[in-house]
């Protein structure tokens, strides 16, 4: 998604709107394992990657999790959610 919906014009846009993390969960080194474990699967009940997730300022989950998708569209949609939060 990095290289394709991520980097559409539109989706940067929107992007712009948040204060992006990246927590790297894919390996089974530390700290991967650690992030995956103590960070992301108690915060999202995921294991999966991709995982977006909008977050408040305390930590707390504020909108569903949305996974890989090969849609521009249903991404939009995801971010247009999440930043009703902050208006």
């Amino acid at each position: 998604m990095e290289k394709t919906i991520l980097a559409e014009p539109e989706v940067l846009g929107q992007l712009e709107r948040f204060t992006r993390i990246i927590l790297y969960t894919d390996s089974d080194q530390e700290p991967w394992r650690s992030n995956r474990e103590d960070i992301k699967q108690p915060m999202t009940g995921q294991g999966t990657n991709p995982l977006y997730v909008v977050l408040a300022p305390d930590g707390e989950t504020l909108l569903d999790v949305i996974g890989y998708t090969r849609s521009k569209e249903d991404f939009l949609e995801f971010l247009e959610s999440g930043s009703e939060f902050f208006e």
